[in-house]
């Protein structure tokens, strides 16, 4: 059985057993969880401003691209330890 399909009790345990997949992954696994942590962030962003972001999503003022880029600028500007 895979150490990801072992049921982990908790986020600690989980955090090295996808440390340790993401070391062995291809270049489009990578890719493709990359994207969809992306995908997460900037639902939990959605999420968290509400009703104000829809309107600019709905009016075009706010894109997925304005997304990325704002996501970018703040990494830069604050990298992962």
């Amino acid at each position: 059985m895979s150490s990801l399909t072992a049921k982990p009790k908790s986020p600690e345990e989980l955090r090295p057993l996808l440390h340790q997949r993401l070391d062995v992954a291809t270049d489009e696994e990578i890719t493709s969880v990359h994207r969809m942590l992306m995908e997460m962030e900037a639902r939990r962003l959605y999420a968290e401003l509400g009703d104000e972001f829809a309107e600019d999503w709905k009016s075009g003022r706010l894109t997925k691209e304005n997304i990325d880029e704002a996501i970018l600028e703040h990494r830069q500007a604050h990298p992962y330890r």
